[in-house]
């Protein structure tokens, strides 16, 4: 029979130098300090596309095949914080407010999740998926520079064409995507 081997796809490192790591197929969360790593946290979800560590300490897991993140606060200590109903959660960040962003896939809508259950959707992009939030922003503010507009209901052609060009600089874009969520 074929061995199944996992891979970490997210990692985070927290404030004492803990190093997290997230895997894939087997959807767990390890805690690796002085070269030894325990399992910290299983969601229950197939991926672990992403994690970050918040200012207060908590380590936010992005899933996939569910498009969930969960907030833990120790070791199997991990409650649900928000559930997008997208299929993934390809990056996550904190950002200077402490406040999460989360981007998806397969619609590439950016979250900002400000308390458990309580999100607002910063962007919704014409690629399929979100995988950092750093440069999203800057792919906006050159947008914005070119006086293109950020969100993408009616843009301009140019706006379009500047955005798409910006984007497939930074995006790993894996084709197809259905129809965005609206609302």
């Amino acid at each position: 029979s074929a061995k199944t081997t996992s891979a970490a796809e997210g990692v985070a490192v927290d404030s004492k130098g803990a190093v997290y790591a997230g895997t894939s197929p087997d959807g767990k969360v390890y805690r690796i300090v002085n070269g030894k790593a325990e399992e910290y946290f299983a969601p229950g979800a197939r991926y672990i596309w992403s994690l970050a560590v918040a200012p207060d300490g908590a380590l936010y897991v992005g899933t996939g095949d569910q498009g969930k993140i969960f907030r833990v606060d120790g070791p199997g200590k991990g409650e649900l914080y928000y559930d997008t109903g997208q299929q993934h959660i390809t990056g996550l960040a904190v950002d200077s407010q402490g406040r999460l962003l989360a981007g998806s896939g397969p619609n590439g809508i950016l979250y900002r999740i400000t308390a458990r259950d309580q999100a607002f959707v910063l962007y919704d992009s014409p690629l399929p998926e979100i995988r950092s939030h750093a440069r999203w922003h800057d792919i906006r503010r050159r947008a914005g520079r070119l006086g293109c507009q950020a969100r993408p209901k009616r843009r301009s052609g140019r706006a379009r064409n500047v955005e798409r060009r910006l984007a497939h600089r930074y995006h790993h874009h894996y084709g197809g995507g259905a129809g965005r969520p609206r609302g």
